[in-house]
């Protein structure tokens, strides 16, 4: 059977520990979640970029957001 969609590890990571880092903070409050989230995504990539060999990558900005607007909507859902 072929695979349709390939998603990298990094990608996936990127994905789970925004989404882990938004929920977690939207236990103070959900803003601080969704700031926390992006922030220690655009940090982590800003000091990977700078190592030898790594480039800035949208594509991690991309499911860092991604990670952070699902865990919004989910913590959303699960306070209505």
């Amino acid at each position: 059977m072929r695979q349709l969609v390939f998603v990298p590890l990094d990608k996936q990571l990127h994905l789970l520990y925004c989404f882990a880092i938004c929920t977690g903070g939207s236990i103070a409050h959900p803003v601080v979640g969704i700031f926390a989230a992006i922030a220690v995504g655009l940090i982590k990539e800003w000091k990977d970029s700078g190592e030898p060999g790594n480039v800035w990558s949208w594509g991690d900005i991309a499911f860092d957001i991604a990670g952070t607007v699902l865990a919004a909507v989910a913590v959303f859902l699960l306070k209505s």
